[in-house]
C-alpha cells in the first residue's frame, strides 16, 4: 500500500508509516511517532484514523466533521457531530453505498468535550467479518461487528469535506493537533504508543502537566 497524501501543513517525517497520511503541527513530536510506533504485528486492511482533537459541545445546524474520506470507487469513512444532536457518528460505507454507523453520545460515558482527546477510529476487514470501533483516550467506547467482510475498494482515502488546518472551518470547527489516516488498523501496542505521544502533545502544546 502506498502512503496517502499529506497536506501542506503536515508534520514532516523522513520515514512515514506505510499507508498513513498525517496532518498537524509539531515536527519533533510527529517524527517521534514514526520512530516509536513501528509496524503492528496484527493489523487488518480497511481504514483507521488517529486524531488529537478538541471537540466543542455546541450542536450546529449541519454535520460537523473531524474527517470525511472516500475512495475513488465509492467507499467512505467519516467521524462527525450530528447536526442539532448530542451524538457523534463514526460512519463507514462500502463500495455499494451501504452505510454502517456507530453512535457515541457526548458526555462522560461517551466523548468528552471542551478539552483535547485522543480519538482512534478503525474498521478492519477479516476473512469473514468486519470490526469497527471507536476509542477515546485509549479506551474502547464503541464496537460493532459485521458478519461479512466489507468491500472498501482501493482504500485510496481522499478528503471529501476538506480537512481542517488546526484552526477549524465552517464544516469542521474542531481544533485538531494531529490527524493521521491509514489503510489498515493498528495493533494495541501501536495505539498505546500513540496515546503516550498524545500525553506528550498535551504537555508540549496545550500546557497540561
Amino acid at each position: 500500500m502506498e502512503r496517502l497524501e499529506a497536506q501542506a501543513w503536515s508534520w514532516s517525517c523522513n520515514k512515514p508509516r506505510r499507508g498513513r497520511a498525517h496532518v498537524g503541527a509539531g515536527v519533533a513530536l510527529f517524527s517521534e511517532i514514526c520512530v516509536r510506533a513501528g509496524r503492528a504485528k496484527k493489523t487488518f486492511p480497511g481504514f483507521s484514523a488517529i486524531a488529537f482533537v478538541r471537540l466543542d459541545n455546541s450542536p450546529g445546524e449541519q454535520n460537523r466533521y473531524v474527517f470525511d474520506r472516500a475512495t475513488s470507487d465509492g467507499a467512505g469513512a467519516a467521524f462527525y457531530r450530528l447536526s442539532a444532536s448530542s451524538l457523534f457518528i463514526f460512519s463507514i460505507r462500502n463500495t455499494h453505498g451501504e452505510f454502517y454507523n456507530l453512535e457515541i453520545p457526548v458526555g462522560d460515558k461517551g466523548i468528552p468535550t471542551e478539552r483535547y482527546v485522543f480519538l482512534y477510529c478503525e474498521a478492519g476487514v477479516g476473512k469473514d467479518l468486519t470490526v469497527a470501533r471507536v476509542m477515546i483516550d485509549g479506551k474502547e467506547i464503541r464496537r460493532r461487528v459485521l458478519n461479512f467482510p466489507m468491500d472498501f475498494g482501493r482504500q485510496d482515502w481522499k478528503p471529501v469535506k476538506g480537512e481542517v488546518d488546526g484552526k477549524g472551518s465552517k464544516q469542521a470547527p474542531f481544533e485538531i493537533g494531529m490527524l493521521s489516516i491509514g489503510q489498515e488498523t493498528l495493533s494495541d501496542p501501536d495505539i498505546r504508543n500513540h496515546y503516550l505521544l498524545f500525553i506528550q502533545f498535551l504537555k508540549d502544546h496545550v500546557g497540561v502537566k
